[in-house]
C-alpha cells in the first residue's frame, strides 16, 4: 500500500491540531493500532535534516484506538506548538500577501512487531504571519 497523499496548510506563529482517520474507505485500518508508535518530520528539503519531529505518545502525535472512546478511533492527531510553526521560517513577498512557504512531510507507523509503514506524505504550505510572541 502506498502512502496516501494529504497537503496541509499551517499558519506561522499558531498552533495547529490535525486528526488523520486511518481508513481503506470502507473500514478502519489498522483494527488494532495498540502499542503503535507514529513518528512525523518536516523538512524543506528531502534528504536534509528535520526541522520539526514529532512522535508518539507525548512529543505532539497521539495514536488513538476503539479503547479511547473518541469519534475516530484508529486515528492519528497531529499537535504544532506555536513555537514550532514559528520555526518554519517564510520569507517577505512584496508579490505574494501573505507570504507562503512549502515544506515537506512524512508519517510513518511502527508496529509492535517490527513492520513500519509510511501512511501518508505531502507539502506544508506555511502561511506567514505579521504577530508573534
Amino acid at each position: 500500500m502506498s502512502a496516501a497523499v494529504l497537503n496541509l496548510t499551517v499558519e506561522q506563529n499558531a498552533s495547529f491540531e490535525g486528526v488523520l482517520t486511518l481508513s481503506d474507505g470502507s473500514t478502519a485500518l489498522p483494527s488494532n493500532v495498540s502499542g503503535v508508535v507514529a513518528k512525523m518530520a518536516i523538512v524543506a528539503l528531502y534528504g536534509r535534516p528535520p526541522l520539526i519531529s514529532l512522535s508518539s505518545p507525548s512529543n505532539g502525535l497521539i495514536v488513538h484506538d476503539s479503547t479511547d472512546h473518541i469519534s475516530d478511533p484508529s486515528s492519528v492527531t497531529i499537535n504544532l506548538t506555536a513555537a514550532q510553526t514559528t520555526g518554519l521560517a517564510v520569507l517577505p513577498s512584496v508579490t505574494v500577501n501573505p507570504p507562503k512557504a512549502t515544506y515537506y512531510y512524512d508519517l510513518i507507523l511502527e508496529y509492535p512487531s517490527g513492520w513500519v509503514t509510511r501512511l501518508v506524505q505531502g507539502t506544508i504550505i506555511v502561511i506567514g504571519g505579521a504577530t508573534s510572541d
